[in-house]
């Protein structure tokens, strides 16, 4: 029953728990897809920009990680709706302990310290696949190598952090490459 709701021309998901089952349904799915995870500026520049619109439009759903969107639906649909930020999703998700992941990113430093705490959670992630991506513009990217490296992992889920909005364009461009998995979009949350 994907999505719960589109407002603002965005089709979206609002509940942690619907998020994660949602989440759960498409890995279970086996192809590739993605989601975004949207703030109000993610929203204005869909508007501004019809081509991420489009990449917007193409994720199996969009989280609301936005505490104003809930509030201009409660004012123009009246109806009360939560937010789910990237954090919680991450961790919700990497706190089950269940799924094999990769975690794109940069630099190698944020990388390697968020290795280690995740480790703490669940030990079998010092195991999983971190991949450092190379500071360039999202056209630039060896998508075909980044694909092919995860082809050969495969994971569940791929964590992307590129920040918005290129980490939305980049799963975009790299989802019909891979064979299988779900990409999830979480900007700084690696920093965290």
């Amino acid at each position: 029953s994907m999505p719960e709701g589109r407002y603002f021309d965005i089709d979206y998901m609002f509940g942690l728990d619907d998020i994660t089952g949602a989440v759960d349904s498409l890995v279970k799915s086996d192809r590739s897809s993605y989601v975004c995870v949207a703030d109000a500026n993610v929203v204005v520049q869909a508007f501004l920009d019809p081509e991420y619109g489009k990449v917007l439009s193409g994720s199996a759903f969009t989280v609301c990680d936005s505490g104003w969107i809930p509030v201009f639906i409660k004012w123009v649909w009246g109806e009360k709706l939560p937010q789910t930020s990237g954090t919680e999703l991450f961790s919700a998700l990497v706190g089950m302990r269940k799924y094999r992941m990769a975690f794109l990113g940069g630099p190698s430093g944020i990388l390697e310290a968020l290795k280690g705490s995740l480790c703490k959670i669940d030990p079998f992630i010092a195991d999983m696949l971190f991949l450092e991506l190379p500071f360039r513009d999202v056209e630039d990217f060896d998508y075909k190598g980044i694909a092919d490296e995860l082809n050969a992992y495969a994971p569940d889920i791929v964590w992307v952090s590129l920040g918005a909005p290129k980490q939305e364009r980049f799963m975009h461009m790299l989802s019909p490459l891979l064979d299988r998995g779900v990409l999830i979009a979480v900007g700084a949350v690696f920093g965290y």
